[in-house]
């Protein structure tokens, strides 16, 4: 999350690893907001409302009543829309911006407008802005629109094509930016894809079974609304899906999570679950539409009990979990990222007077320098100047360089020690988190501070 910031802050038209949507939500969310982690969280959570008033008004063109409001609570319940979507990144981005595509793309197909058109192409360039596995989102709302019972009608309009000129031409900028710079997003991926075909196919059968395994209070869900009734409510839904009128949404709801899975099986990218996350955000609009269902209050009522049994858990264990993945130093519980931030920067004004303008450090700390330090300095990203085009050597001679490498990241230590100069300072750090007085295991870090130009290093410590 903190590497959407560092990247967002310096406005490019792409960035290393990813298109630059994204972290440009970030960068302009803390120019509003300030950085702090329930910043971050409510812009997280936003972000998957956002997602879900777009189902909501996918689903208004097919399902009416609580029969549309349950096709929304059914997602709520799956943790792509909660868990995992409480870590904003390149996937969880596409939680928003995919309904909202698939809503323009439908409104175009029923009303042939140019300005439907304009906004479906608008929601698909952003969406391919954000990560480029949108193309599949936007491959299956093609082979929609070609099954669609009024396809010949539609291509007979401008309402395709305005979507296909407004698509690349905001598109355009950012493959400027590739052709200009070598497509490093290109090798980036090549290198993620570089693993043996059992390890990628293995990667493809345990999605799969997670995917469906983290589906299953959503079904648990359906089992207690319709009951004895639910193996009727399957079968009129795999009717459904066989109807002419019907299979076109069928397949805008499945082809974006068969064509991720199809890309690992031909080894083009190594999925996870995490690719998952925005895929299958269609799938109870189209099940409950082909089964030609409507719901009573009283089925509702059933799914909502469901989902404040859930909310209300989470919210009573939530305080157990944290205290527990801190215990046992779970994930980056322990890492003492703000710590380090908050110190080094007292210790840059202590010796210099003056502004932190440029850090970097060991990837996760280099990442929370810029987002922990009060001054949010540029990252000087793995302190290599291809990655970050902000930075410059005359940069770092006007503005001096902070870098903190773990003592076990050698690669991090040589490279700063390539930059330093005579009047570096260079010294050890040892800091650890605290959290409800239990105290992390400490990190220890090699600090090298490069003075701006035309001043001396002087800490006290």
């Amino acid at each position: 999350m903190t590497e959407a910031w560092s990247w967002g802050k310096e406005f490019q038209f792409g960035y290393y690893k990813h298109p630059p949507f994204y972290a440009w939500i970030a960068g302009l969310w803390f120019k509003i907001f300030p950085r702090e982690d329930w910043c971050f969280n409510l812009l997280s959570a936003l972000n998957a409302a956002v997602g879900l008033v777009g189902v909501w008004f996918v689903a208004g063109r097919f399902l009416s009543g609580w029969t549309r409001l349950a096709a929304i609570l059914l997602l709520a319940l799956t943790p792509f829309y909660n868990v995992m979507a409480i870590k904003y990144n390149a996937n969880s981005v596409l939680l928003s911006a995919w309904p909202w595509m698939a809503y323009f793309f439908v409104r175009s197909l029923e009303t042939n407008r140019a300005r439907d058109g304009v906004l479906f192409g608008a929601m698909a360039a952003v969406s391919l802005l954000s990560k480029y596995s949108s193309a599949f989102m936007v491959f299956a709302c093609f082979s929609a629109s070609l099954l669609h019972p009024d396809a010949r009608r539609y291509y007979k309009t401008s309402a395709p094509y305005v979507a296909i000129a407004t698509c690349l031409l905001l598109v355009a900028p950012h493959i400027w930016w590739g052709v200009t710079t070598g497509w490093p997003t290109a090798h980036y991926a090549a290198g993620r894809m570089a693993f043996p075909y059992g390890m990628l196919l293995l990667s493809v059968v345990t999605t799969t079974s997670a995917s469906i395994g983290l589906h299953a209070l959503a079904f648990i869900a359906l089992v207690a609304c319709f009951r004895n009734e639910t193996l009727g409510f399957l079968k009129r839904a795999a009717i459904g899906f066989s109807r002419r009128e019907t299979i076109w949404l069928v397949l805008l709801a499945f082809s974006p999570s068969a064509l991720t899975l199809l890309s690992g099986l031909a080894g083009i990218a190594r999925i996870s679950t995490n690719f998952m996350i925005p895929v299958f955000f269609m799938v109870p609009i189209v099940m409950l539409m082909a089964s030609g269902t409507e719901l009573t209050f009283e089925q509702f009522q059933r799914i909502t009990r469901i989902w404040t049994a859930l909310a209300i858990t989470a919210l009573l264990l939530s305080p157990f979990i944290a205290y527990a993945t801190f215990a046992y130093e779970q994930d980056a519980a322990k890492e003492p990222r703000r710590e380090l931030a908050t110190e080094v920067t007292r210790m840059w004004h202590e010796a210099f007077g003056l502004p932190l303008r440029l850090a970097a450090g060991s990837q996760a700390y280099g990442h929370g320098l810029t987002f922990y330090s009060p001054d949010g300095p540029s990252e000087f990203i793995e302190l290599r100047l291809d990655l970050s085009p902000w930075v410059s050597a005359s940069r770092i001679s006007r503005e001096g360089l902070l870098v903190a490498c773990l003592v076990s990241d050698h690669v991090c230590s040589e490279s700063a020690s390539r930059l330093a100069t005579l009047e570096t300072c260079r010294f050890k750090l040892t800091l650890a988190r605290m959290f409800f007085g239990r105290r992390a295991s400490p990190e220890t870090f090699e600090i090298f501070m490069v003075p701006p130009k035309a001043l001396s290093c002087k800490i006290h410590r």
